[in-house]
């Protein structure tokens, strides 16, 4: 039974998104990437899993399974206007779409 557990650790926590090392990984990720890696918008980023939690409960607090988007963004890119569905290419997706960054305009 044990050995179990151990295979499948989300049966041992109630919700994986709130363990410490999850939270704490996510924060970290927001912080180095505080812009939508889709749209380039920078108000309330989500951290997106690539691979939900409940298919991957080891990769939860994994950096290379996280992406930054913006609230629609993750909607629509991350989830395909569906939060019970997942996309599996969202970093190709994001990947697509060039970002440009418009600096301050100099008017003399």
């Amino acid at each position: 039974m044990a050995n179990f557990f151990f295979r499948q650790p989300v049966y041992c926590l109630k919700d994986p998104r709130k363990a410490w090392a999850t939270r704490q990984a996510m924060q970290a990720y927001r912080r180095t990437h505080p812009i939508c890696e889709f749209d380039g918008k920078s108000t309330k980023v989500h951290v997106h899993h690539i691979e939900p939690i409940q298919f991957a409960p080891e990769r939860a607090a994994d950096p290379t399974n996280y992406v930054s988007l913006s609230p629609k963004a993750h909607l629509i890119v991350g989830h395909a206007g569906n939060f019970k569905q997942y996309v599996r290419s969202v970093r190709a997706l994001c990947a697509m779409c060039e970002v440009v960054k418009v600096g301050p305009v100099n008017t003399p």
